[in-house]
């Protein structure tokens, strides 16, 4: 897939009304890549039908704080990414003057398609995502996390929904 075509196809996702299937069921944490994380991967539904695009949320549930990720993946690569972590942080490429954001952002964030997709390859990759912006301080758990990203990618979530983090296990 090109630059163009893959540009255009995460911008059309992304801007489209899209729903979350199998919501009103408790989803079934997996372990992740990394031992010390859970995921869950919830297909993304657009006028009912399932085009292999999800909703990811890792979860640290060893971690001392509340420490988890939200993230888009379209065509297998991550498009846009919360990263909920208080003692987190990032430093953004030079490029963010334009967007008007900090060089470096402590705390939880965002990384948002729109500030990252300048970075996305000629052969239509997008190796990582450089810039990120803080998210609100009024989000601070896990629901008001997931519904305010939800907002933030045209993903329609019903209050009713099943999604929640398992319980932590600190040791």
């Amino acid at each position: 897939m090109s630059r163009e075509s893959f540009v255009e196809l995460v911008d059309k996702v992304l801007a489209s009304p899209k729903n979350l299937a199998g919501i009103g069921l408790p989803q079934r944490w997996q372990p992740n890549r990394d031992p010390n994380e859970l995921s869950i991967k919830i297909p993304i539904e657009n006028e009912g039908i399932q085009i292999g695009h999800k909703l990811v949320a890792v979860f640290e549930p060893t971690s001392h704080t509340l420490k988890f990720s939200i993230l888009i993946v379209v065509n297998d690569v991550c498009v846009t990414r919360l990263d909920f972590d208080p003692t987190g942080g990032h430093t953004n490429s030079l490029l963010v003057i334009h967007y008007g954001i900090p060089a470096v952002v402590s705390g939880k964030h965002i990384h948002r398609w729109a500030i990252n997709k300048r970075f996305v390859t000629l052969a239509g990759h997008l190796e990582r995502l450089e810039n990120a912006e803080a998210i609100p301080d009024s989000i601070r758990t896990f629901d008001s996390a997931l519904r305010w990203f939800c907002g933030e990618c045209n993903i329609q979530l019903p209050h009713n929904h099943a999604i929640e983090l398992p319980p932590r296990s600190l040791i």
